[in-house]
Formats: structure tokens, sequence, C-alpha cells
């Protein structure tokens, strides 16, 4: 078990390294190299890494999201937030309104909607 997951390990690892270089000679983020290669190597295509693991991992999989968000904040640049702050600032005022002026009457009616999806199924137990 220590083996396979020590090479586990060393397969994730090789494998960001390498996504991560080919992310950046392709001028992108570090972190979009590191979501490609996960993605590929996970149970969604290659299967290489299989689900059992990488919830044993967990502790593997918090150190590299602090790494992958210190990565993010790395690359970001103080001097576009300024030049485009008042945009940013007036997308999260109207998404705020929209919420607060629509958001209950959504969540009413999804509500609603899934009540009568509980009553449907239990209706139909009931039948059978």
């Amino acid at each position: 078990m220590g083996i396979t997951i020590l090479l586990y390990t060393s397969i994730i690892l090789a494998t960001g390294l390498l996504f991560g270089k080919a992310a950046k000679a392709l001028h992108l983020p570090n972190v979009t190299g590191y979501l490609v290669g996960g993605l590929l190597l996970g149970p969604s295509v290659l299967d290489i890494i299989p689900h059992g693991t990488i919830d044993l991992m967990h502790i593997v999989s918090t150190v590299a999201l602090g790494f992958i968000a210190f990565s993010i904040g790395n690359e970001m640049k103080i001097s576009y937030f300024r030049r485009v702050g008042s945009e940013i600032r007036a997308i999260i005022l109207s998404a705020t309104l929209l919420y607060e002026l629509f958001g209950p009457v959504i969540t009413k009616i999804a509500l609603t909607k899934a009540g009568d999806i509980q009553v449907l199924s239990k209706e139909a137990k009931h039948e059978s």
C-alpha cells in the first residue's frame, strides 16, 4: 500500500511539473496545466490515479490547493485591478441587487417545484 501511494504521488508530481511547464510554454498560467494534467490522470479520462487513491491522499490535495492558490495570487497584477476596479464594483453591485430582488422569488419557485416532485414520487410509490 505504501509503495503504491508513493508511486501515485510521484506520478502526480511529475505530471504537475510537466503540464505546468507546457502551460507556461503556451503562455498560460501553470494552474491551467495542473488542471489538465489532473483531469487526464484522474478517473474521468485515463483512470491512472483511481478515485479511492485520491481519497486516501487528502492531505496532498489540501497542500496542492494551497500551492495552486498561491500560484494564482502570484500571477495576479494589482495594476489590473486598479484599472478595471470600477467595472468589477459595478458587476458585483449589479449581481447583489439582482439577487436581492429576484433571489427569494427564484428560490421559492425552485423549492415549490422540488416539493411537487417529492409529492409526485411519493404518490407513485403508493400507487405501485
